[in-house]
């Protein structure tokens, strides 16, 4: 759970955590970085997850690497991925990649996900953006209950006062099923800034701040799910 993924429509980001799963942003890079957080999953003393990300600017774009690992006594994961977008020109971006996944539950043998992913991004107006990300989930037959398969995702993400963006992302899992998610951040300093992240489909709640002093940042944030629980996390990055 690092800040919300509509997060990863903005213009410009120098957060590592956020274009991994979003490779379209990358494109617009405004800066390199590095990162890491640490995630309590539903407030399960044992359940921790453990990320850390890098974001490069490139001539013509972005380059991102990122890795992340969370285990229990019933289950291990971890996961690496890369992500690269370049610019077609002043509004538009266009990123690919992906990441290779290993699970394991107790009493199955470990086994592999590949999820490669296609982003598009078309930035308007100097405020707001509109892009695209096509995913898919590559699964071992073995465990059938994988319920994803991938999705395709639309977003959004408009600023709508100096201090005020918005964004709202519509996602489809490719089985007849979409999601709605709403997104709002307020900026009250430069230095400052807090979000809420809501998923009308399971009705969690995502909120946080992330404070930044010259390159570093720092930020917390909780999450709520209705059924599963609750979740907090911690993070740390820093500019170059």
């Amino acid at each position: 759970m690092q800040p919300s993924s509509i997060l990863q429509h903005k213009v410009f980001q120098s957060n590592p955590f956020i274009h991994h799963t979003a490779v379209g942003g990358l494109a617009f890079s405004d800066s390199s970085s590095v990162g890491i957080s640490v995630e309590n999953k539903y407030l399960i003393t044992s359940l921790s997850k453990l990320n850390i990300s890098a974001q490069f600017k490139t001539l013509h774009g972005g380059l991102s690497i990122h890795m992340n690992t969370m285990a229990n006594e019933i289950f291990s994961g971890v996961s690496m991925g890369m992500g690269y977008g370049i610019r077609l020109s002043k509004t538009l971006g266009i990123g690919v990649g992906g990441k290779v996944k290993r699970d394991q539950f107790r009493g199955f043998v470990p086994f592999f996900i590949l999820s490669p992913q296609l982003g598009l991004l078309y930035l308007f107006a100097k405020k707001g953006s509109i892009s695209v990300h096509l995913r898919k989930l590559i699964k071992p037959n073995v465990h059938p209950f994988y319920k994803e398969f991938g999705n395709i995702s639309s977003c959004i993400n408009y600023q709508i006062a100096e201090q005020v963006e918005v964004g709202v992302e519509i996602t489809n899992d490719f089985r007849d099923k979409s999601n709605l998610n709403i997104y709002t951040e307020w900026s009250p300093t430069n230095q400052l800034q807090t979000y809420l992240y809501y998923r009308t489909n399971s009705t969690e709640i995502q909120t946080g701040i992330v404070y930044s002093l010259k390159r570093l940042g720092m930020g917390m944030g909780i999450s709520n799910h209705p059924f599963l629980g609750s979740s907090a996390f911690i993070m740390l990055h820093h500019g170059f």
